[in-house]
């Protein structure tokens, strides 16, 4: 589905909605949304060229589950570290 598409749906569900609480609710998860990318854009824009180059090798290198350690693992090591 086109963005276009979605926005178009979104608006019809939208215009659909009677409940100005249902409304308010869904207005209040875009707008927390809306921050999260805005903090998230804001983020990646921040770090240095070195820390972005690691975080994008550290996300290809979890593609091969080799990589990867067990959820217990990684939470025994880190449990008395403060």
């Amino acid at each position: 589905m086109s963005i276009s598409e979605l926005k178009e749906n979104l608006h019809s569900l939208v215009n659909d909605v009677n409940d100005p609480g249902m409304l308010e609710f869904v207005y209040k998860i875009f707008n927390v949304l809306k921050q999260q990318t805005i903090v998230a854009d804001n983020y990646w824009n921040v770090i240095s060229e070195l820390q972005r180059a690691e975080i994008l090798q550290s996300f290809e290198e979890s593609e091969d589950n080799a990589n990867l350690d067990e959820h217990e693992t990684v939470m025994a090591k880190y449990k008395n570290v403060n």
